[in-house]
């Protein structure tokens, strides 16, 4: 699954028993740690990965990452929320790009 939120891109996948959330951005699985305490520390994922950076997370973290991601839409307009985090705004364009493809 992959999750376009403002408080970054993830990419989750199951291998086993644990769910792999895996960003390009360091700072985005931060977030998530900071939204969620508790939560493992950011690993370095394996050399040549599509996502540099990974939580492993078992199935009752995953489902507070969900459910904290979906308590955090407070906004009317996606991308103009993303566009006003510091810390995100540099997806924008790309975020434009996705929704423009997907509405061809």
């Amino acid at each position: 699954m992959w999750l376009f939120t403002v408080h970054g891109f993830y990419s989750i996948v199951q291998k086993g028993d644990l769910f792999h959330v895996r960003a390009r951005e360091k700072h985005d699985l931060e977030n998530l740690r900071e939204l969620i305490p508790g939560l493992p520390m950011v690993q370095d994922s394996y050399k040549g990965s599509d996502y540099p950076f990974r939580l492993l997370l078992d199935e009752n973290q995953k489902n507070a990452v969900i459910e904290a991601l979906s308590e955090s839409i407070d906004y009317p307009n996606f991308k103009s929320a993303v566009g006003e985090r510091d810390d995100q705004r540099a997806k924008l364009g790309k975020y434009h790009d996705v929704w423009g493809v997907m509405a061809e």
